[in-house]
C-alpha cells in the first residue's frame, strides 16, 4: 500500500496531499470514505461486505451516508483521529504516520538533477564548437565549461557574466543560408539552444519570414523525433495537462465545448530543453506546414511517453502564443490542412480571430470548404461574429444559407442550431437574433419552413420549464426569455391548424404538470420551493397563451379558453406578498403586460415576406 501510495505521490496527482495514519484496531470500527473541501464535508460514503456468497466477487458495498447526519459523522471521526493522535488525556496518542506526501520523494529524484537542471551557455560539451562557428573563431572549437569560459573572458565576449550584446543581438546570416554544418548537429543545437537562451539572439520571432534551408529543416524534424535516444529530457513535473482528454474528442466536440486553446496552451516558462524550444519556434515561423505535419503524427495516436507528451504540449504553446501576436496566412493554412481535429480546432480558432480583425477577408471564407462538416464550422463562425458583432457575419450567413441544396429535416436543425448556442447553451442569447439573422433566409429559400422552427422553439422553452419543475431555479430576462417567446408566440400564428394543435398540446403538457405539484394537497409546506417553481412556471406559459390568443384566428381561440381560464386561476392563488418577494419583477411585467402589443411586433412583417409563396 504505502508503494502504491509513493507512486501516486509522485505522479499525476502529486500535488494532492496524502497522508496515512495507523490507530489501535479497537478504536475505529467502521470504513468509510469522507470527501471534504476546504475542510468542510461535502460526502461520505460507508464501506461494508456484502452479504451472503455476493462477497467472492464484490467485497465491498458503498452506502452513501445521509446528509443530514454527515456533518456528525465527520466530527465522529475528527475525534477518533484527534484522540489518536494528541491523546484524550486519559491515554498516550497511539497513532502512527506512516506515509506523508509532504516529505517523501521518489528515489529516483536523485538521478534526475543533472537532467533537469537550466545548463549554462557554456556547460554542454559542443558549446565550444557552436561558439567557434558563431564567431568564426577556431580557438574556441573543442572547448566547454570553465575552460570555455574563462577564453570567452579573455576575448571579452563575456562581459559582466552575459554574452556580449553586439555579437550575440541577432542570429548569424548564415544560419539561414546552410543550416548549421556541423558534425552530430543533435549535441551542436543542444549547445546552440543554450547561447540562444542566454542573448538577445533568442528573440527569433523578429527575424524575417523565409523558408529554412533544406538541411536544417530535415535536421531539425530529427531533432525534435520524440524517441530520439540523445535527446535532453524535459523537465519532469508532477502535475501535466491531460492532452488525451482533448485529442480524442472530434472537431464538433472541440468548437461545442466553449473552451479556446489559448487557455488550454497558455504561455509559460518551457518544459523541454532550449534545443526543442528553439527548433518547436524556428520551424512554427519559417516552415509551419512541416510543423503541423509533425504535431498532427505525434496526436494521431495515445500519447504515453513523456518527451512526447511535453513536446506537443510545448508545440501547441508557440503556435498559440504565435498566433495571439500575428494571423500569417500560411500558418492558418497549414493548421487547416492537418487530418488532426484537435489541430484543426487551433487552426479554427486563429481563422475566426484573423476573420474579426481582418486580416483575412471574405476571399478567405473558401477555406471552409476543405473542412470536415463545413456547416458546423460556418454555424460556428456565425456565433463567433456574432458575439463580437463582426462584419463577416451577413457574408458567413450567406455562404451557409448558398450551401443548403435541399429542405433540412428536423434533424439537419437541431445540427445546425447546435453551434449557435449561447455561452448559457441556450438559443436565446442576451437578446434573441437566431431566428432573424439566420433562419429568415432559410424560411425565404424554403429550406425549412415555420412549423419545423415553432416546434425547435417550443421544445426550447419546455426544456426551461422542465428543469424549474424539477426544483431548480428558473430565470427570466425580458430582453431575453420573454423576446425568445414572443418569437414563438409570433410563429405560431402563422402555422397551418394541424402545427399549431401540436404547440397547444406541448404547452398543456407542461401546464399540467405544473398544476400537479401546485393543487397537491400541501404542496407549499412539503416544498415551498417547488412549489414556486410550479407557479412560475405557470405565469411563463399564461403569458405565452395570451399572446398566441390576440393572434390566432377565433376558432383557434376557443381551443385556448380552457388552458388560459385554468391557468389564470392559478395566478388568483397566487398570494401577493409572493409574487412581490420571490418571483422576478420581469416575469411579472411579461405576464401583467399588453398582448395587444404583440400585434405590431416587427417580426410579423419579416416572418409574411420569407413564407410567402415563389412566383
Amino acid at each position: 500500500m504505502l508503494s502504491k501510495c509513493a507512486d501516486w505521490g509522485n505522479g499525476y496527482f502529486g500535488n494532492v496531499r496524502l497522508k496515512v495514519l495507523t490507530v489501535l484496531d479497537k478504536q475505529i470500527h467502521d470504513r468509510m470514505i469522507l470527501v471534504r473541501s476546504n475542510g468542510r464535508p461535502v460526502a461520505g460514503y460507508h464501506l461494508s461486505n456484502s452479504i451472503q456468497r455476493a462477497n467472492d466477487n464484490y467485497p465491498l458495498l458503498a452506502t452513501p451516508i445521509p446528509q443530514d447526519v454527515l456533518q456528525q459523522v465527520f466530527e465522529y471521526t475528527d475525534q477518533i483521529v484527534q484522540r489518536a493522535v494528541h491523546g484524550d488525556g486519559k491515554t498516550a496518542p497511539n497513532a502512527k504516520l506512516i506515509f506523508d506526501s509532504s516529505t517523501t520523494t521518489g528515489a529516483e529524484d536523485d538521478n534526475r538533477v543533472e537532467i533537469n537542471s537550466r545548463f549554462s551557455f557554456t556547460d554542454l560539451p559542443r558549446a565550444g564548437d557552436v561558439f567557434s562557428w558563431w564567431l568564426d573563431d577556431s580557438d574556441l572549437s573543442g572547448l566547454s565549461g570553465d575552460d570555455l569560459k574563462e577564453l570567452l573572458e579573455r576575448k571579452g565576449i563575456i562581459k559582466d557574466g552575459h554574452l556580449d550584446e553586439e555579437l550575440f543581438g541577432s542570429v548569424p546570416e548564415k544560419l539561414w543560408i546552410e543550416g548549421l554544418p556541423l558534425e552530430d548537429f543533435n549535441s551542436a543545437w543542444d549547445a546552440l539552444g543554450c547561447i540562444l537562451a542566454n542573448s538577445a539572439a533568442g528573440q527569433l520571432y523578429t527575424a524575417d519570414q523565409g523558408s529554412l534551408p533544406s538541411s536544417l529543416n530535415a535536421a531539425l524534424l530529427n531533432y525534435l523525433m520524440p524517441t530520439r535516444g540523445d535527446a535532453i529530457q524535459p523537465r519532469i513535473k508532477k502535475i501535466r495537462l491531460d492532452l488525451e482528454h482533448y485529442r480524442v474528442k472530434d472537431l464538433n466536440t472541440l468548437l461545442l465545448s466553449n473552451t479556446e486553446p489559448h487557455y488550454i496552451f497558455p504561455y509559460s516558462p518551457t518544459d523541454s530543453s532550449w534545443g526543442d524550444y528553439y527548433a518547436l519556434l524556428l520551424m512554427w515561423s519559417r516552415n509551419p506546414y512541416e510543423l503541423v505535419s509533425w504535431l498532427s503524427r505525434i496526436c494521431s495516436k495515445p500519447i504515453e511517453d513523456l518527451r512526447s507528451h511535453v513536446l506537443a504540449v510545448e508545440g501547441f504553446k508557440r503556435i498559440c502564443l504565435g498566433l495571439g501576436f500575428d494571423k500569417h496566412a500560411d500558418q492558418i493554412d497549414a493548421l487547416l490542412s492537418s487530418d488532426t481535429d484537435m489541430v484543426v480546432w487551433v487552426g479554427l480558432h486563429a481563422f475566426q480571430d484573423a476573420l474579426k480583425n481582418g486580416t483575412l477577408g471574405i476571399e478567405a471564407l473558401v477555406k471552409i470548404d476543405s473542412l470536415k462538416d463545413p456547416r458546423t464550422v460556418l454555424c460556428w463562425l456565425i456565433n463567433e461574429a456574432h458575439f463580437v458583432s463582426s462584419d463577416i457575419k451577413p457574408h458567413l450567413i450567406t455562404k451557409l444559407t448558398q450551401s443548403i441544396e435541399a429542405p433540412l429535416t428536423d434533424n439537419n436543425l437541431h445540427e445546425l442550431l447546435q453551434p449557435v448556442r449561447g455561452r448559457l447553451g441556450r438559443l436565446h442569447h442576451l437578446t434573441p437574433w437566431i431566428l432573424e439573422s439566420l433562419l429568415v433566409p432559410m424560411l425565404e429559400q424554403k429550406s425549412i419552413d415555420a412549423a419545423q422552427v415553432s416546434r425547435k422553439w417550443l421544445a426550447e422553452l419546455t426544456a426551461q420549464w422542465r428543469v424549474a419543475l424539477e426544483n431548480q431555479d428558473l430565470y427570466f430576462t425580458l430582453l431575453a426569455d420573454g423576446a425568445f417567446t414572443d418569437e414563438l408566440a409570433i410563429l405560431t400564428a402563422y402555422l397551418a391548424p394541424s402545427d399549431q394543435q401540436v404547440i397547444f398540446e406541448g404547452i398543456r403538457k407542461v401546464f399540467d404538470a405544473a398544476a400537479r405539484t401546485i393543487y397537491k394537497p400541501l404542496s407549499a409546506q412539503i416544498s415551498w420551493r417547488s412549489h414556486i417553481r410550479a407557479h412560475e412556471v405557470n405565469l411563463w406559459l399564461f403569458g405565452l397563451t395570451r399572446r398566441i390568443a390576440v393572434l390566432v384566428h377565433d376558432d383557434v381561440r376557443q381551443q385556448l379558453e380552457e388552458l388560459l381560464l385554468e391557468s389564470e386561476a392559478i395566478v388568483e392563488r397566487l398570494p401577493p406578498c409572493s409574487s412581490r418577494s420571490i418571483i422576478s419583477d420581469e416575469l411579472l411585467t411579461f405576464v401583467k403586460g399588453d398582448p395587444d402589443q404583440i400585434k405590431s411586433h416587427s417580426l410579423h412583417q419579416t416572418i409574411q415576406t420569407a413564407i410567402k409563396p415563389h412566383h
